[in-house]
């Protein structure tokens, strides 16, 4: 139910759960800390089927104990003038110092809005201003959908170079482009607001080279909002959206 083919751990529920690692829990309630020892990690990422949200919560250095919302507390997520109460995800193995992430799916038309996240407490300070947009929606222009298929795949010596386009992007977005598939894994960023990259074939390293393999272009906009400065941490509001665009290539 989560982002389509996004497989970046760090997106949370936005893009999927991460792996949580690390020693057994020992379980603390929030309700004994205080909003300025809090450093928030949100997410907000375009799905096939609305849009993610996930809240993070870390405490400040030298915590030695994993920490969950108390009963007093709780995250809740307003897009479109509604409110979408955040529930905790699963977490098998807690992170020592991190409280369990929390997550809700928003609306698809959520996702040309403003989006916000609130820290709601009735005991201590709130955090109720911490807010983001996702990027406008991209498409990529170039390769075009069946342009080097199996049948008629890319060659890598004989094309050498292909540049993948996408449009629109605006000049604060960070633009990420990561190229998977023929045994290799090639991350990219590009600067802010980039609409295209140029890409050597001949730098893939498939186990196979003889025989044709698939490989991915994923286009990442992400952009940063803002969090309630009541986190006395500080934090990050991360939105991000993506785009696939796959081809076959041949020696």
């Amino acid at each position: 139910m989560f982002p389509e083919s996004f497989k970046k751990t760090a997106l949370l529920i936005a893009v999927g759960l991460p792996a949580l690692t690390g020693a057994a829990c020992f379980p603390a309630e929030s309700s004994r800390l205080k909003t300025s020892e809090l450093y928030a990690d949100f997410r907000a990422g375009h799905r096939p089927d609305g849009v993610g949200v996930s809240a993070e919560l870390q405490v400040g250095s030298g915590a030695s104990a994993d920490v969950r919302l108390s009963s007093g507390d709780r995250l809740v997520a307003y897009a479109m003038g509604q409110a979408f109460p955040m529930t905790e995800q699963p977490c098998d193995r807690c992170v020592p110092g991190v409280i369990p992430p929390q997550g809700a799916l928003l609306p698809a038309s959520a996702a040309t809005g403003e989006i916000r996240i609130a820290l709601e407490r009735t005991q201590g300070t709130s955090a109720p201003q911490s807010v983001t947009r996702l990027p406008s929606a991209h498409e990529i222009t170039f390769p075009p959908a069946g342009m080097f298929t199996s049948a008629s795949p890319a060659s890598r010596s004989g094309l050498g170079t292909i540049t993948v386009t996408w449009a629109p992007t605006a000049p604060e977005d960070t633009v990420d482009v990561n190229v998977t598939g023929c045994d290799s894994n090639i991350p990219r960023r590009l600067a802010a607001g980039s609409g295209q990259l140029s890409f050597d074939l001949r730098t893939l390293t498939p186990a196979a080279p003889s025989v044709p393999c698939d490989l991915y272009f994923q286009v990442v906009l992400s952009r940063q909002g803002t969090v309630d400065p009541a986190f006395g941490k500080g934090g990050q509001f991360l939105a991000t959206r993506e785009r696939i665009a796959m081809i076959t290539t041949a020696p």
